[in-house]
């Protein structure tokens, strides 16, 4: 390999990838890189290299950048987070070689302050929550994230998002629409499914008949408190005794807590999680503002009808309801439960637009960004 002081490489910062636990924006972007990094040579005209912070003193082997450091190029910077992102919104910390084009897989990573002529950042921003439900947010990180979004505006070369709702809603934050590529996720992530360790779980949580299935970060934004509220009043309705499972890590907010028909399965393993969709029957998923929504293309995949807000994923495929509304959300899981002419049909649908996304796609449109950027 050349001297690194002698390339000018293409820089993709992948910090989500420490995390062993991937939310959303760490789920897109694992996938994306595993595929870009699987042909480097067609990323970009210079050399790819992937950087992060530093690694905390416990590093956990089985996180995807660890894993992923095994075939590609990979270099930190001299702090681990959080310091990392302090020093890096003060312009410090950055890479410590000669770079060309440098894509963040989020609005986290570097903000240098001076640029070349010949350089390029590009940032991928999901969605403007903390504009749109700033009540989802805590104080500091509205205020990071207004931060980060004006050094965005007024350096980014190219801006990436999930879906053209996300795009509109990033324009009407102030970004020329010239400066966004929309590259929406695939479908095809889930492993195959352990069917026997996710009956083990259901087990242990004290599911004993047919469940309903929900997977989000416990956070505010994900309406999981109207939800539970919502299911508890269906489950009074019913003659079958359903049980509601979340699955998804604490995020920060309102606790939830387990009660008659709510069992909180907390991070599950990806190939379990496969088998919890399988085995559901139903899946529900109401946030308030969602920039994509990938859980919902999981369900589509695993072929299971779903109840969801109307957001970028569910378009097409899922029945919508109000996520303001407890009596909306009643009866749509009531609908979807009893009626099998509705369910047969919405997961027809959900499977037809699950097919239709790909992370290979994905992957290619990042690695045709990366190329015009390079040039």
């Amino acid at each position: 390999m050349a001297n690194r002081d002698d390339i000018r490489a293409t820089v993709i910062v992948a910090d989500q990838l420490h995390q062993r636990v991937l939310g959303g924006i760490g789920t897109y972007t694992k996938n994306v890189l595993e595929r870009l990094c699987a042909d480097a040579s067609a990323a970009a005209n210079e050399e790819l290299v992937l950087f992060a912070s530093a690694p905390s003193k416990r590093v956990d082997r089985r996180s995807p950048l660890e894993q992923i450091r095994s075939t590609q190029e990979l270099r930190f910077a001299r702090t681990p987070q959080p310091l990392a992102q302090r020093l890096w919104d003060h312009g410090l910390d950055g890479p410590p070689f000669p770079w060309k084009t440098m894509h963040s897989m989020s609005m986290g990573g570097p903000k240098p302050r001076r640029l070349r002529a010949d350089q390029d950042l590009s940032f991928t921003v999901f969605d403007t929550a903390w504009i749109t439900q700033p009540e989802s947010f805590p104080a500091h990180g509205r205020k990071w994230h207004e931060a980060t979004f004006n050094f965005i505006k007024a350096t980014a070369t190219m801006v990436v998002t999930a879906s053209e709702f996300a795009s509109d809603a990033i324009v009407n934050a102030g970004l020329d629409r010239a400066r966004i590529r929309v590259i929406p996720p695939g479908s095809d992530h889930l492993p195959p499914a352990d069917h026997g360790r996710a009956q083990e779980l259901l087990r242990a949580l004290g599911v004993r008949s047919e469940y309903v299935l929900t997977v989000s970060t416990l956070e505010p934004r994900k309406n999981l408190p109207m939800l539970v509220d919502s299911f508890r009043e269906l489950r009074m309705t019913l003659t079958d005794p359903y049980d509601l499972v979340i699955v998804g890590p604490k995020g920060w907010g309102d606790d939830l807590e387990e009660a008659p028909g709510i069992k909180l399965a907390g991070f599950v393993e990806p190939s379990v999680l496969a088998g919890l969709y399988s085995g559901a029957r139903a899946f529900v998923y109401v946030p308030l503002e969602e920039g994509f929504g990938l859980p919902v293309l999981e369900a589509f995949s695993q072929c299971i009808p779903v109840v969801a807000s109307k957001i970028p994923a569910s378009v097409v495929g899922a029945l919508h309801v109000d996520p303001r509304d407890r009596d909306s959300i009643v009866e749509g899981l009531h609908r979807v439960l009893s009626d099998d002419a509705l369910r047969s049909s919405l997961v027809t649908e959900g499977l037809q637009v699950a097919q239709e996304h790909s992370w290979d796609r994905a992957a290619e449109a990042h690695a045709q960004l990366l190329k015009e950027l390079a040039r």
